[in-house]
Parts: structure tokens; sequence; C-alpha cells
């Protein structure tokens, strides 16, 4: 679905970007103006990065528009750009022309970030972003995640670890062949915290009713003890 999204290849259906529809046919086109869509990719050594090229020229390969005026490239602007992302980011490299294949797993996919969000667009794509890094890196994924989504910015997220999705997520979408097969607001996110700190997930995964009647049920309760009995005496049914 994201590489849809992104334009990277072809499907069936609609895109809306706040409201109005647009048609995006390649990542060029997906990328193009405020609006636009950015995304972090799942192979992050392969299709994220060129890992033969420096830090500076993956941060900027993709904008290199906003630093050239008149056909001529401003070296000031372009250092300029870098060293706010590196330092926005806490990108640790030796200098910013060090090569990011040298780089940790960790500071890689902070220069994808980096490269992500000088392209100003405002939806982001974020595939297992946190796959492969250190708790600390992941952390600070985590906070920027909250930092742009309270600036405005629309964050679509996936992961392979449900854990992940209960920490961060308003809103959880489960997709199936293409299609959206259940959508779980911040109540139903909060049962997927319970079920999985009560190890209940494997008997409600192949019971999706029972997940919608606990989720009804515990609307406008209050407390996690009284969220956790509602579990279990729907459970116990």
């Amino acid at each position: 679905m994201f590489q849809a999204l992104f334009g990277a290849s072809k499907a069936n259906g609609t895109i809306e970007i706040w409201g109005k529809s647009t048609s995006i046919g390649t990542p060029r086109q997906a990328l193009i103006g405020k609006d636009g869509i950015a995304l972090v990719p799942e192979d992050r050594r392969g299709q994220g990065l060129l890992l033969t090229k420096s830090v500076r020229e993956n941060l900027t390969l993709s904008v290199i528009k906003r630093f050239t005026e008149h056909g001529l490239l401003s070296r000031q602007k372009e250092a300029a750009l870098v060293k706010e992302m590196v330092d926005f980011l806490h990108i640790k490299a030796g200098t910013s022309e060090q090569l990011a294949g040298t780089l940790s797993g960790g500071n890689q996919q902070k220069v994808i970030f980096g490269k992500m969000l000088l392209t100003q667009a405002r939806v982001l794509l974020l595939y297992d972003p946190t796959r492969g890094v250190d708790v600390g890196t992941k952390g600070e994924i985590f906070q920027l995640m909250r930092d742009l989504a309270a600036k405005g910015y629309a964050i679509l997220f996936h992961s392979s670890d449900m854990p992940e999705l209960v920490h961060v997520a308003d809103r959880v979408l489960v997709m199936r062949n293409g299609s959206i097969a259940a959508t779980f607001t911040l109540c139903g996110v909060a049962v997927l915290s319970i079920l999985l700190r009560e190890n209940l997930m494997h008997f409600v995964e192949s019971r999706p009713r029972v997940f919608d009647a606990i989720t009804r049920t515990i609307e406008g309760l209050a407390g996690a003890a009284l969220v956790v009995l509602a579990v279990h005496e729907i459970l116990l049914r």
C-alpha cells in the first residue's frame, strides 16, 4: 500500500490529501509541494540510501532545487540545510562527507528521515522505521513522530511489532488483501495494549468478533482495572 501511495507501484483507487483528490503516478509527483508524500522505505540500505555517497549528498539530492538559483548551486545554502538537519536529528557522523554506508544502522535511518523532512512533504509514510536500530534511536524516532504529528503532519506508520503500534498510534488499521479489514481507535488501541499485557492476543486474533465486543464494552469505562475486568469477563463467556 505504501508503494502505491508513493507512486512506486500501480494500483486502483483514489488518493485524497487534506480532502482533495490527487493523482500520483511516480515518486517524483508524490514529493511535489508541501502537500506531498514522502516515504521511509522498508529496505533501508537498498532503497533508502546511496551507500557510496556522502551524508550530505544523500540528504540533499532530492531537494537540490531548494539551493539552486538561476542554474547555479549555492554550496552555502546546501551546507546550512545539511547542518540544520544533522543537528536536528543528532546524526552521528565524523563530517557530512562521511559515506552513508559507513554509518550505524540507527544513523542511516536518521539520514533517511532527514531526506524525507527536507522535501517538506506533509504526509509521511514510515515502513518499519525502527527495524534494526538501537533502543536509543528507537526512542528518538518515536518522539520525532509525536512532535511531527503535533505540528500537523499526517503519519502512516507500518510496524510488524504490535507493541510499537500500541505505544505510538492514535488509530490502527488492519489490512487484508489490499483492503481495510478493521479500524481501531484510541479505545481499541488501549484494548490491544491490555490484551498484549495479559497474553490474550492469541485468543482474540482468531476471533475478530470477540475483539469488537470487547471494544464496545469498554467504551466509557475509566481506569485500566475496569478495562481488564471487562476483557476477562467477555473472554470467559
